[in-house]
């Protein structure tokens, strides 16, 4: 993917993060885990989105989700 992708999928992330639901959430973490250029793309305040959303949706998660969200990339 061009630059130009992974800064359109970080603004992707910030933009709907405040609307995420739980697998939402979980998804968006293991693929930015995944692709460290779309990761390194992230502005400190779509990062706060995120982490905020995340904080929001832990409680609803699976097993499977917290695993895609924060074990996968430990």
């Amino acid at each position: 993917m061009s630059p130009s992708g992974w800064a359109g999928l970080a603004e992707a992330v910030e933009r709907t993060a405040s609307q995420m639901n739980d697998q939402n959430v979980a998804n968006s973490l293991y693929a930015l885990g995944a692709l460290p250029a779309a990761a390194a793309e992230l502005s400190p305040s779509a990062r706060k989105e995120l982490e905020a959303a995340a904080e929001r949706e832990a409680p609803n998660m699976t097993s499977e989700g917290r695993w895609m969200g924060v074990g996968s990339s430990t």
